[in-house]
């Protein structure tokens, strides 16, 4: 299994079912470093990636992010911003432990016996609904991404984009 973290085809304008030319190299163990090029001599367009990350000593399994804290109780108050597609879960610990691990979701709402995900962190008035909210305080410092054993999860991936055009070059990132 590969998890792909940055996708060139998002970056530049040509981008075929299959270029004509391509190559590839990884260098292990000590550098860290992924190279790809690819060319399409038809069309004069390609691009080439060099992905860069530092090796580090220190174990994946060290790093254990601090727990997401969600403020409230708010009752009587609701947050915007449904989550697509909808989540929901059954009681507030696992709402709770399901928005901490979704990207883009900041609060879990419960409303006629079923806690909801949200996508946005206003307490509003409910309305006069029965509902009661719990926001998310800490969202930048306690999602942990998903880890698969056997990859050195380093802080840093560097990474250079150069498309080509013809006889231009241009760097991306």
């Amino acid at each position: 299994n590969q998890t792909i973290i940055f996708d060139p085809a998002n970056y530049v304008t040509y981008w075929p079912r299959i270029f004509e030319h391509s190559k590839s190299a990884l260098v292990g163990r000590h550098v860290g470093v992924a190279n790809v090029g690819s060319f399409s001599p038809s069309v004069e367009r390609g691009f080439e990636i060099v992905a860069f990350s530092p090796i580090s000593n220190q174990s994946s399994e060290s790093f254990v992010p601090p727990s997401c804290e969600f403020s409230g109780p708010y009752t009587g108050y609701d947050v915007a911003g449904d989550m697509e597609p909808p989540l929901e879960a059954r009681t507030l610990s696992s709402a709770q432990a399901l928005c901490a691990a979704t990207v883009g979701c900041r609060a879990v709402t419960l409303e006629g016996g079923r806690y909801a995900l949200r996508a946005g962190t206003e307490v509003l008035p409910g309305g006069g609904h029965a509902v009661t909210s719990w926001v998310l305080v800490n969202e930048d410092n306690c999602r942990e991404l998903p880890r698969i054993e056997g990859i050195n999860y380093s802080p840093t991936v560097l990474i250079r984009l150069l498309e080509q055009s013809g006889n231009l070059s241009l760097i991306h990132i």
